[in-house]
């Protein structure tokens, strides 16, 4: 029902992260990128419902401050979810 994991360094090939993800009621999905402040998992704008396209945010903000070809570490954290997919866009 609940957990989290970090994936290995992952190329970022766009200017934002989506995610193909269902949430339960009651559940809730963050990412954070590892390594950046503006990125943390704890800022990420929780993740609710049936989203096949839902662009992660940060207080807001979707945009990446990272350039395309660097590798990013991510942070997932989720309650009573089930993620399918992420795509850098």
């Amino acid at each position: 029902e609940e957990g989290e994991f970090r994936t290995f360094g992952v190329p970022v090939t766009g200017a934002e992260l989506r995610v193909n993800a269902r949430v339960n009621s009651g559940g809730a999905l963050q990412i954070g990128i590892l390594g950046f402040d503006a990125h943390a998992i704890d800022i990420c704008d929780v993740i609710t419902g049936d989203e096949t396209a839902r662009t992660v945010t940060w207080n807001g903000n979707p945009q990446l401050r990272i350039q395309p070809g660097d590798n990013a570490c991510l942070h997932v954290r989720m309650r009573a979810a089930e993620l399918f997919a992420l795509e850098w866009v």
